[in-house]
């Protein structure tokens, strides 16, 4: 009887797990690595099945397997941290790092995970570590980014001094912009405004980096002087610099018109920034400040004509929103008369005519409830103030309100620290209780003004839990946006829909954004943190889905692959 070989073990044990018998697959998997405990394919396949089947205790003693048997590249070891990453094991994620840089002492991604693991896990063990630095080359590239992050874990535990002697340190080994603008920062945190503006005045005088100085020296002076503010950016425009710097020049005085009420001046070096075509000012912003800025200056249909071009979707749209609505209320003295306002500004909570208001629409919101300011750091204090707000509102309230949520004012701190218990629960392993957070949200609030439903769709979507992502996406069957089409098209691969429905719903997510699979498969590399903004259909845009989302689509080899087939 022939032997059976090695590749078509593997080609049953990949057979299995496409056709999703999972069980099996592992059985199988664990057969082949007894034959041959080195072969990495297998182990991977192995990890695969293993989070499908929620097996994390299993997935760490695979981990530790694949690590003792395998040969020791360096590689093997970034793989091994992630996933311990993944299944929250920080004493694992340690112990690999420290196996992984003893082998490769020169690592660069192996010393950065540590240092960044460090820094936000233990500040005093972080900070030993920094020690390290003493024995790169002041000249690497690894230097300095080692020193960026040891002056993040200061700022992170607010020893902001230690964060300035950091960046003192990298501009002693070479001046440049990048690491003075951090310092710059950091001075005016502290107040340190005189300290700054030496550092301003003597490169215009040295003229080293005299219009980048320039301009940072009227952004300081913005709200103390700004006549002097004007004058210092005005000279750099000019000079007619290159368009970085002229983009900068252009912002700033915008706000220091702005800061000085000069509000139709201020929106036309807004709008002067579209012809420097910079990616890091998007078409929102653009809308956004233009209508801002009209408002202010009384001039409201303008205003008007730019805030309703911002996309729903958009992060901004809500603040537009508010706007268009304080430009289309009449006045509470047109809805009230002068009779009306003297009984509600008595008892405002207590009289019939406010009670009669409330019935006929009208909305008019009370600041007095809104809950107290809190300091909020951990999780358990997240809690405490959800369950405080729970309490001092009462059943009643909650019942009364749902659906409303967010829309009135006083709600939204809560709903704030709502998402933060959330997410705190997941990433504590508590998903159930997690996925049972973001689904009370969208009671609360069906409108979703804070997105709870993307984590949502892309938790159930990890989970597995098709039926339950469909349900929920249905709530939002009208939104046009990669967050539902890429979600759609996940789980008609998961469901393993025919080809045609895969290819048509690959095709409408393209129309979404067609940066996303290009993401998602790697082709183009994913920044560490999501952008801070986006606009529809844009490149940021699809960093900060495929942010979210990596896992959901990592997890699902299949899903993997049949999207890197569609995107060819």
């Amino acid at each position: 009887m022939a032997k059976i070989t090695k590749e078509k073990l593997i080609k049953r044990a990949e057979k299995l797990y496409k056709t999703k018998k999972l069980e099996k697959c592992l059985q199988a998997s664990n057969k082949i690595l007894k034959s041959y405990p080195d072969e990495l394919k297998i182990y991977m396949l192995k990890i695969d099945v293993l989070r499908h089947l929620e097996k994390y205790d299993e997935i760490e003693k695979t981990v530790a397997e694949f690590l003792s048997n395998s040969p020791k590249e360096e590689s093997h070891y970034v793989v091994a941290t992630h996933i311990f990453d993944e299944v929250d094991n920080h004493d694992a994620v340690m112990n690999v790092l420290e196996e992984g840089i003893k082998l490769y002492p020169e690592s660069e991604g192996l010393i950065l995970l540590k240092a960044k693991r460090l820094y936000l896990s233990d500040i005093e063990e972080g900070m030993k570590f920094f020690e390290y630095t003493d024995k790169i080359p002041k000249t690497s590239p690894l230097w300095k980014e080692l020193m960026y992050i040891k002056a993040r874990a200061y700022k992170m535990y607010e020893e902001h001094e230690k964060s300035l002697e950091v960046y003192d340190e990298i501009l002693k080994s070479s001046m440049d912009l990048e690491t003075l603008s951090r310092k710059l920062k950091t001075l005016k945190m502290l107040e340190k405004e005189d300290e700054a503006l030496e550092i301003l005045d003597k490169m215009i005088a040295e003229d080293n980096g005299k219009d980048w100085a320039l301009i940072n020296k009227g952004i300081y002076l913005e709200g103390i002087d700004n006549k002097k503010a004007i004058e210092l950016i005005d000279e750099v425009i000019e000079n007619d610099p290159e368009n970085d710097i002229l983009f900068l020049a252009y912002l700033s005085k915008a706000y220091a018109l702005f800061d000085n009420m000069a509000y139709q001046d201020a929106a036309d070096y807004i709008s002067k920034l579209t012809s420097l075509d910079k990616d890091c000012f998007k078409k929102s912003d653009f809308l956004f400040f233009l209508g801002k800025f009209a408002y202010l200056g009384n001039d409201p249909e303008y205003a008007k004509d730019m805030l309703k071009q911002i996309d729903f979707f958009d992060y901004i749209y809500d603040e537009a929103m508010e706007i268009l609505m304080e430009i289309n209320a009449p006045s509470i003295e047109e809805i009230l008369g002068e009779k009306g306002l003297n009984i509600l500004n008595k008892s405002p909570r207590d009289s019939e005519l406010f009670d009669e208001l409330i019935e006929s629409g009208a909305e008019i919101e009370f600041f007095d409830d809104m809950p107290e300011e809190r300091e909020l750091k951990s999780l358990e204090d997240y809690e405490e103030a959800v369950n405080d707000f729970q309490k001092d509102r009462g059943k009643e309230y909650f019942e009364e309100h749902k659906g409303d949520f967010w829309r009135m004012l006083e709600t939204r701190p809560y709903m704030e620290w709502l998402f933060s218990v959330a997410e705190g629960y997941w990433h504590e392993g508590r998903k159930e209780e997690s996925i049972d957070k973001l689904k009370y949200m969208l009671e609360l609030n069906p409108g979703d003004n804070q997105g709870a439903r993307y984590f949502l769709w892309n938790r159930l979507l990890e989970l597995n839990r098709l039926d339950e992502f469909e349900e929920y996406c249905e709530m939002f069957e009208e939104e046009d946006s990669p967050f539902r089409a890429y979600s759609l098209l996940l789980s008609a691969i998961k469901r393993n829909d025919d080809e045609e429905t895969i290819a048509d719903l690959y095709e409408e997510a393209l129309e979404t954004n067609k940066h996303v699979p290009d993401y998602l498969t790697g082709k183009s590399r994913l920044p560490l943190k999501p952008p801070a903004f986006y606009s529809p259909y844009d490149e940021d845009e699809a960093m900060y889905y495929s942010i979210f989302a990596l896992k959901a689509w990592n997890d699902d080899k299949i899903a993997m692959k049949k999207l890197k087939q569609l995107s060819k």
